[in-house]
This record gives C-alpha cells, structure tokens and sequence, in this order.
C-alpha cells in the first residue's frame, strides 16, 4: 500500500460517488470534489412516491421505458396517437415492462372529452382484470376508425359503463368488441344513443353474461357493413331489450345475430320498425332466444334484400306470437329470402302464430312454401286477424 495508491482509490470512489448521484437524480455540482460531496447527495430525491413520466408514440409504436424506471417501478402515462389524438393511459412499469395495475381501479374520461378520435382508446384496458368501474359519461360521438376497438374486452371485474351522453356511434369499428367478454359487467346506460353505422357495434357487448338489461330507446337508425351484428351475441343473462324507437335497418348486416343466444330474453319492442333492407337486415337476429315469448314488429311496412328475415326467429322454441300489422301485397322482397325459414328449429314444445292483415291471405297463401316457413308442421299458425293494409 502507498500514498499514491490509496490517492487513486479515494479519487476512484469520489468519481463513482458522484457518477450515483447523478444516477438517482441529484444535482451535480459544478466543482465536484470532496466538499460538495454532502450537498450534492442531499439533493436526491426521497422517493417516496414514483416520478411520472409522459411519453409519446404512435399506434402501434414501441417505446423502452427501461431507462426512465431506475426504481423498477415508476408510473408511465403513454399517449398513445393515431389521427386523431389519444386519451393518456396511466401504466404501471416494471422492470422496464409496462403492465396494467394489479388491485381495483376505475377509469374516467376527463370532463371536456367528447370524442376519443381515431384509436383513442383502442386496446387501451384490454385484458385488463382489475378494472371495476368506467366512466364515460362526457362521451357523446365515437365518430373515428377504432376509437373504442377492443378498449376494455376481457375487462372481467368490470360491472358498470357510463355511456348515458353518447349519441352517435359512425366510425368504422368504431365500437367494435369494445366490451367483449366483460362477464362481470351488470349494466350500461346507452338511453341517449340514436345512430350507429357501419362496423359500430359489431360484437361490442358478446359474451357480457350478467348484462341483464340494454336502454336502446333513443335508437333510431341501424346502419352500415355490421351496424348492430353480434351485438349481444351470448349475452346469456340478458332479459330485455327497448328497441322502442328504431324505425330503420338497413346495411349488409344491421341487426344479423345481434341477441345470437340471449336465452335468458323474454320480449323484444320492434314497434317502430318499419323499414329492414340490406343483405342481412334481421338475418339470425334472434337465434336460440329460448325464452322469447313475443316479439312486436307491427310498423314493418318494408322487407327486402336478399336475407331481411331469414332465419331471423332460428330455435326460439318458446316464441307464441309474431305481429306484422302493416305489411302489405307489395311489402315482400324475394319470399325465399324474407319470411321462408324464418321459423326454422322452432321444435314443437308450443304453438307459434304469426299474425298478418286479413288482405295477405291470397298472397300468403300462394307462395312456395306455405304455411310452415321453415317450422314444425302443425306448430306454425298463419292468422288473418289484423285489420287490412292498403
């Protein structure tokens, strides 16, 4: 050991002590020698609670959150852009890895989002099991491509959605599987709601099995590739449905399997509808609803396209009565098309009757096919009990 040596160490040590301070987020001095070692160590911060840090990428962007998460777990908000801005999702990082918190949250929109824009919020809680609550009641227009795509799908501790200001749903899958397998979810407030178009809602609630009930009362208009398709698909919890507004459906699929295996559904209020065009209008809408007792359509004036009504009441085994009020001679598109197979599985259990104006019985009568329209011979009955149409 000599003088020299033991110099070298002591100035090795003062290097890599002040190499530690700057590495915890101290000040560093300008003079970094032996009496401002002390001030320059006071300087770290106590952490006590994480650094935030805000990054920025773009969809489907990645980003290394290792070098700002020395203490392995500092929060991240990451805005995430696409076209049309994004919400700031606050994560956890561990190790470098973002991750979803691990115990109970909410999440809520701030006060002045009305629309989340292109990818906003798509894939944002997606996942995520310790999600218990949303609010997005400051939502009005989801009118960007994906905004809501995917956002909280497999989100299983969430029972409860805010969506009670959202009036139009346009962009294409806009709300496309938003809250697919949500099975915890028990409720969504979806009374302000008018029009979806295109691929809007397809799937956006599948497999939610404790969803017992859907407000759609201020629903109007059905549009689009997949407006409403597989909605509620498996919704098996699901017991009714106000549809009480909805006047037009139209689109390759608007209502295709929308209460696909809602089992548990006992009425449908169709009262309004009066228009069902597009390839697929109410194709397999109602598929293996075993509880539906009754389903009202008596303002339908117009079926057409190419599978309007096909399969649309497929296994209802428990269906009793179907009122088409204000059909007319000229109403129907191509009859194999619209009304055969309509009742198709419907089995034998009860008796099914489908109750038309008393003026379509030479019409009716006259199609190939009649009368079973694809259910059980002797458990469909045609009656021509509703007053004439012009």
């Amino acid at each position: 050991m000599t003088i020299a040596s033991e110099l070298t160490k002591l100035n090795t040590n003062l290097t890599n002590s002040y190499t530690a301070v700057s590495g915890k987020g101290g000040t560093l001095p300008q003079a970094q020698n032996f009496d401002n070692l002390a001030t320059a160590i006071s300087s770290i911060p106590s952490g006590s609670s994480p650094t935030l840090i805000t990054k920025s990428i773009t969809v489907n962007g990645t980003y290394n959150a290792s070098s700002d998460n020395a203490d392995g777990y500092s929060s991240v908000t990451v805005n995430v852009s696409g076209g049309g801005g994004g919400i700031g999702i606050t994560r956890e990082v561990k190790n470098g890895v973002y991750q979803m918190p691990t115990t109970s949250f909410t999440f809520s929109l701030p006060n002045d989002a009305t629309d989340v824009g292109d990818h906003g919020l798509s894939y944002a809680f997606y996942n995520c099991t310790a999600l218990t609550s949303v609010d997005l009641s400051s939502l009005t227009t989801v009118s960007g491509s994906n905004g809501l795509y995917n956002a909280f799908y497999n989100c299983t501790a969430l029972t409860s959605v805010d969506l009670s200001s959202l009036t139009t749903v346009l962009g294409s899958s806009a709300f496309s599987n938003a809250f697919q397998d949500c099975t915890g979810l028990t409720s969504i407030d979806l009374s302000s709601l008018t029009t979806v178009s295109d691929m809007s809602l397809y799937a956006a609630f599948k497999g939610c099995t404790k969803l017992t009930s859907v407000d759609l009362s201020s629903l109007t208009t059905v549009s689009g590739s997949s407006g409403l398709s597989y909605a509620f698909h498996n919704c098996t919890g699901l017991t009714s449905v106000d549809l009480s507004s909805l006047t037009t459906v139209s689109g390759s699929s608007g209502l295709s399997y929308a209460f696909y295996n809602c089992t548990a559904l006992t009425s449908v209020d169709l009262s309004s509808l009066t228009t069902v065009s597009g390839s697929n209008g109410l194709y397999n809408a109602f598929r293996d609803c075993t509880g539906l007792t009754s389903v009202d359509l008596s303002s339908l004036t117009t079926v057409s396209g190419s599978n309007g009504l096909y399969y649309a009441f497929q296994g209802c085994t428990g269906l009793t009565n179907i009122y088409f009020r204000t059909l007319t001679t000229s109403s129907f598109g191509t009859y194999i098309n619209q009304l055969q197979n309509m009742m198709r599985g419907t089995g034998s259990t009860v008796t099914h009757t489908i109750h038309f104006p008393s003026n379509l019985q030479s019409t009716i009568s006259g199609l190939t096919g009649y009368p079973l329209f694809g259910g059980t011979s002797g458990y469909v009955i045609l009656s021509y009990d509703l007053p004439a149409t012009s």
